[in-house]
């Protein structure tokens, strides 16, 4: 009866990073050319650098809304064993974080796959299958890829309880996608992203609560304090009428 509600698996969201077109990820005159052709041609069906075709390299962000779900991992503790007093004694050597992986939603606007491409070109300067020979293996810089992002972890009432903020992330894989003619099954971008580190901010316990756990925990103090004075009171009291009467 004493504890507060639980923290519920679906009250959280995620906060993606604005990516921002990488400082070398210009394309070449070849492959503007290219990316004009194409986009004449099939109106920008053809512009996916997770596919290795071309690509634009245009900043992008995505709302909250469309991350659905998430596995967050913590910090794994490496440990080396040092053989003393008779012994194996066990100390911390080094620590490491785990993939992040978020489900994002796929729309038939292809907002989430511009976003993730966006993110890609990053990583990767965007290239088309004629210019692969001059212009593949175009590695962006880490200060343009390397993102934050944040998971606010939510109560019952909506108010953030704390934020998982997880920062040098940059996305490794999205899932294959699993095609199929039998069933209606919705598309869902599976991405794994590469973690730094990752750092939990609580957030402040509210008053009422601080009162309440106050009032408690001291209550027993208070009573003892009390009883004290009182008691030292009473026994002052009696030796100075001891006195007198004496």
């Amino acid at each position: 009866m004493n504890r507060t509600d639980p923290m519920m698996a679906y009250s959280w969201y995620c906060q993606l990073p604005i990516v921002g077109p990488g400082s070398t990820q210009t394309p070449s005159p070849t492959s503007g050319s290219i990316l004009s052709n194409v986009g004449a041609a099939l109106g920008d069906v053809l512009k996916s650098s997770m596919g290795g075709a071309v690509s634009t390299s245009s900043s992008a962000q995505l709302p909250w809304y469309f991350v659905e779900g998430a596995t967050c991992p913590f910090r794994v503790y490496d440990q080396v064993t040092i053989f003393r007093e008779g012994r194996d004694r066990k100390y911390p050597s080094k620590y490491s974080v785990d993939n992040l992986r978020l489900d994002i939603y796929s729309d038939s606007s292809n907002q989430a796959f511009k976003y993730l491409q966006a993110w890609n070109n990053t990583i990767l300067t965007p290239f088309g299958a004629t210019a692969a020979a001059t212009m593949g293996g175009g590695w962006g810089r880490p200060s343009d890829y390397k993102k934050p992002i944040f998971v606010y972890l939510l109560d019952v009432t909506n108010s953030v309880v704390a934020v998982i903020e997880y920062v040098e992330c940059w996305p490794m894989t999205v899932e294959q996608y699993t095609l199929e003619s039998g069933a209606s099954t919705r598309i869902v971008n599976r991405v794994t992203f590469s973690v730094g580190d990752v750092f939990i901010n609580l957030a402040n316990v509210s008053s009422d609560l601080i009162s309440e756990v106050v009032f408690n925990a001291g209550q027993s103090l208070v009573n003892g304090v009390v009883n004290t004075v009182s008691q030292t009171a009473i026994n002052s009291l009696g030796g100075a009428l001891d006195s007198i009467l004496g």
